[in-house]
């Protein structure tokens, strides 16, 4: 047996009763797939490029470490990758915009902000970037005023608020410039693609990163639109299966096929279940992608992002479709997860169960102690656990 934080596992909480569960629905990244530090290395590495090859700022990368990701994805509020690869850019411009104000440039930067092109984002971006690099903006500079500002407080006062997905901007700005910055809260929106018209460069550029060439020409049908050169292999390459072919199984034997719930565009995920084989384990017709929450937002006219992990109205459709009225259980490996299934359940849905798996997180041990301090009603290692948990 496995202990972990003081917590052996598998920790089944006192009062959870197994044999009510009749469904079972799955996150994909963390509990079906390896996901956690391919994605944690895109978010990384797509943050540098947007200052390095896009912009053209002068000095070396590592922006954003590892760790700084854990903080922020430690508040529950940032699941979806692009949108904290968003969030984290538009915090570097933020500290810019900062240092910019200190020199009497700010007004310069905000001028060119208004003047750009939805059908050539690069282009804008690059003259964006001309223009700082005239001031004296360098990465060296903003990783020094990192250090003023660090994304560890910014994660605290962000997670205190409750401010995920575009919210988050006030909050980013409010952090850098606490004497207030509407203006530049509404250019970020723009820039870094909550507003964006045209091309989503930033989920654009983690695709391509994550991808790779080749499979973001399967998966979208035409060439990369930031170009980044190279016949490399995306990260994606990197991801493998974490529960085993009989793991799932003995699940689907005794529940029916498993459904997901996960914010990874569909297409990507059936990829992965078809090349290693467990396609048949899961119920792929009444599973949710990120195109569904999408969808959902659309029909509530509010932003995709609003709609996210974790929002409850877009995992209750899918519950409707996955399991009706029949008591279920999610597993997820994120605060973010804990937190969508007591939204459901506070809206109703008190026979949606959680539980927690560890095995692709960055920080095991504090998980699981989120994970028991949020109720959670089982505390795993890896899916492999869940047929001993439910007893079959």
């Amino acid at each position: 047996m496995r202990e972990l934080a003081g917590i052996a596992l598998p920790y089944i909480a006192e009062g959870f009763d197994p044999s009510n569960i009749r469904r079972i629905a799955v996150d994909f990244d963390g509990v079906i797939s390896s996901a956690s530090k391919p994605f944690y290395e895109a978010i990384s590495q797509a943050v540098d490029r947007y200052y390095n090859a896009i912009l053209g700022l002068e000095g070396q990368g590592g922006l954003v470490s590892h760790g700084d990701i854990s903080a922020m994805k430690g508040t529950g509020l940032f699941n979806n990758d692009w949108d904290l690869t968003r969030i984290l850019i538009a915090y570097y411009l933020a500290l810019a915009y900062r240092e910019l104000e200190g020199r009497g440039a700010a007004e310069g930067f905000l001028l060119r902000l208004g003047r750009g092109s939805p059908g050539d984002p690069i282009g804008w971006l690059k003259g964006l970037g001309g223009y700082m690099r005239s001031e004296g903006i360098d990465l060296g500079g903003l990783a020094e005023a990192k250090r003023e500002f660090p994304i560890g407080a910014l994660a605290s006062k962000l997670g205190a608020g409750g401010l995920g997905g575009e919210g988050a901007i006030d909050g980013v700005v409010g952090f850098v410039m606490p004497r207030g910055g509407g203006e530049l809260a509404r250019a970020l929106r723009r820039l870094v693609g909550f507003d964006a018209e045209g091309i989503d460069l930033v989920r654009e550029l983690f695709e391509e990163i994550y991808l790779g060439p080749s499979l973001y020409r399967r998966f979208y049908g035409r060439e990369p639109p930031i170009g980044l050169g190279g016949g490399r292999e995306g990260l994606m390459a990197l991801e493998r299966p974490l529960p085993s072919k009989e793991a799932l199984r003995r699940l689907s034997d005794a529940f029916g096929r498993l459904g997901i719930y996960s914010e990874r565009p569909r297409a990507q995920a059936e990829y992965l279940l078809e090349n290693w084989g467990l396609s048949d384990a899961f119920d792929l017709s009444s599973s949710a992608f990120v195109e569904d929450i999408a969808n959902c937002a659309s029909l509530a006219g509010a932003p995709r992002s609003a709609m996210g992990k974790p929002n409850p109205r877009p995992f209750l459709k899918f519950l409707e479709s996955f399991s009706g009225d029949l008591d279920a259980i999610y597993v997820g490996d994120s605060p973010s997860d804990l937190h969508l299934v007591s939204n459901a359940r506070a809206m109703g849905r008190e026979g949606i169960s959680f539980a927690g798996v560890l095995s692709d997180c960055e920080d095991p041990g504090g998980t699981a102690r989120a994970f028991r301090r949020g109720g959670a009603s089982a505390i795993m290692w890896d899916l492999n656990q869940l047929p001993e948990v439910l007893g079959v």
